[in-house]
């Protein structure tokens, strides 16, 4: 009785690890809906929406970003540049949300495509879930400033 919960408990870190790794993963666009909005970089994108802090830091856009913030900038942010590197948009832009306060951000990040119609990469700041779609029909729908 005592080997069973003994072996339960030594298991328990890699199964939360398994878990953590497949809910990660299922809360990223696929290859198929990033190639929609960027043809031909969807393999390249899902990468880099996979890739660890360490791996995005070896990026040449990671590198740049966080050599150039004074306080270690957080992953999302090292990532979103990564991204707008492999698809050659035109920065990051924030979204700020009718309640965000200096302590809290509720609003979402997007890679500027130049026309908020065109589909994009979005990461939502309360939940960090990453989703393709137009940043404009986000907006219209209220409570973005």
């Amino acid at each position: 009785m005592m080997l069973v919960i003994i072996s339960f408990f030594v298991s328990l870190p890699s199964l939360h690890s398994f878990i953590h790794s497949f809910t990660r993963t299922m809360n990223l666009p696929s290859i198929k809906t990033l190639n929609s909005a960027f043809p031909g970089l969807g393999k390249d994108l899902r990468r880099a929406l996979e890739l660890s802090r360490k791996e995005l830091k070896e990026h040449p856009a990671g590198e740049k970003r966080a050599e150039e913030c004074y306080h270690p900038p957080a992953t999302y942010d090292i990532r979103l540049h990564v991204l707008d590197a492999i698809a050659e948009t035109c920065g990051v832009e924030y979204v700020a949300h009718k309640d965000d306060t200096i302590f809290e951000n509720k609003g979402f990040d997007y890679l500027n495509v130049g026309d908020p119609y065109i589909l994009t990469i979005i990461r939502f700041c309360e939940t960090g879930r990453y989703v393709v779609a137009c940043y404009g029909d986000i907006v219209e729908k209220g409570n973005y400033i």
